[in-house]
């Protein structure tokens, strides 16, 4: 996988920016160019970034390690997972104590599709 299987969308309406992965699986050898990915998520400079994991089935301890960076890097910005079932329990399992809830407050995936249409 390279960076031209991830896709930032940016929404400056919004000042928001949206991480979307091509791949359905984030395996350890998808690792550094999910970093690159999310490097490039925070440089759009956006204070609300989401990393919308809605269309992969699984990730890897390595992503989860990659998106608790993410979250640390984004220096007091906004950073959302939005995610299916399946990754929650798997960032659950992989990153407990760090792991909030299923379904976070105010709808991220909600949020999400507002910053896509500028609500």
């Amino acid at each position: 996988m390279n960076t031209a299987c991830f896709r930032i969308e940016d929404h400056p309406e919004a000042d928001a920016a949206i991480l979307v992965p091509a791949a359905d699986r984030l395996e350890p050898g998808h690792v550094l160019e999910f970093r690159v990915a999310c490097l490039k998520l925070l440089d759009t400079g956006r204070q609300r970034l989401f990393l919308n994991l809605n269309g992969v089935k699984a990730i890897s301890r390595d992503i989860a390690a990659a998106i608790v960076d993410a979250c640390a890097l984004a220096q007091g910005r906004e950073l959302v997972v939005v995610a299916s079932e399946a990754v929650a329990e798997d960032f659950k399992k992989l990153a407990p104590r760090l792991y909030v809830s299923g379904k976070p407050p105010g709808g991220a995936a909600g949020d999400a599709d507002k910053a896509r249409k500028g609500d």
